[in-house]
């Protein structure tokens, strides 16, 4: 799982080394001590791992991402994100990511636009159209699964 937030860029696999734990993986150290400082996790867990597509990785209970990822979410109130970023303040102190992080999340939005999907052309008609499809995406992304509720 590749997530961007205000910490910084992760991504997220399971630690085949540790059942129930997940690696959390970074591409700089500031963005996991940044994750490893709100989930408690100590700076002498972090792993170096230069010679690896991440450099930084930590293992943690699975438990302890879904709970960060959850307050992540919880806490967002602003109304642009790079914006946000680019002025954060983290305990007190500022510590937003630097120019070169906001600028390389510029370019993966600009990619993600270009080339994700193509542009509709016509309205998509939100969710009176999509709804005449709404049980066969149903099928194929739970394949039978029970949805899960909101509150």
């Amino acid at each position: 799982m590749w997530t961007f937030t205000d910490d910084g860029f992760f991504s997220t696999v399971k630690d085949l080394d540790n059942d129930g734990h997940l690696l959390v993986r970074g591409r700089d150290v500031e963005s996991l001590g940044r994750f490893c400082a709100r989930v408690g996790v100590s700076f002498k867990e972090i792993q170096d791992t230069p010679e690896r597509d991440y450099p930084v990785r930590v293992s943690v209970p699975q438990q302890d991402w879904v709970n960060y990822v959850s307050n992540r979410a919880e806490n967002i109130d602003y109304s642009d994100f790079k914006t946000h970023c680019k002025k954060q303040i983290f305990n007190g102190h500022y510590s937003g990511l630097k120019r070169r992080s906001i600028q390389a999340m510029g370019t993966v939005w600009a990619v993600m636009y270009d080339e994700w999907a193509s542009r509709p052309t016509t309205p998509m008609q939100g969710g009176a159209g999509l709804a005449l499809h709404e049980d066969q995406v149903i099928e194929e992304v739970l394949g039978g699964y029970q949805r899960f509720e909101t509150t």
